[in-house]
């Protein structure tokens, strides 16, 4: 079943996989919770009934300066070939807006 990519209620597309650590394929959907808000940021919607909600920061906030918040790629993901598209253009945006503010 394809993996599709949710960010708030605008749809960014979908991979015919969902990888998460690198290692296993998981069945269950996600809902992407930032610790610090509560804020339901993003979803990973692989299954209809099976949601598992994960602690990632949003976009305003981040665990540490290693991790960019609102970004659907953990620090240790390192195949980043199985996003759709559109996520890898957020994600890129996202670092470039990251780049600006630091200089």
């Amino acid at each position: 079943m394809p993996a599709h990519y949710f960010l708030g209620t605008r749809y960014l597309g979908q991979a015919s996989i969902k990888y998460w650590d690198d290692a296993k394929l998981s069945s269950e959907s996600w809902l992407l919770v930032c610790p610090t808000c509560g804020d339901v940021w993003a979803r990973v919607a692989d299954s209809p009934t099976d949601w598992l909600p994960l602690r990632m920061a949003c976009r305003k906030h981040s665990f540490s300066t290693t991790e960019v918040g609102g970004s659907f790629i953990p620090v240790w993901l390192t195949h980043i070939d199985a996003l759709p598209p559109e996520v890898l253009q957020y994600e890129a945006q996202l670092r470039l807006e990251k780049f600006d503010e630091l200089t």
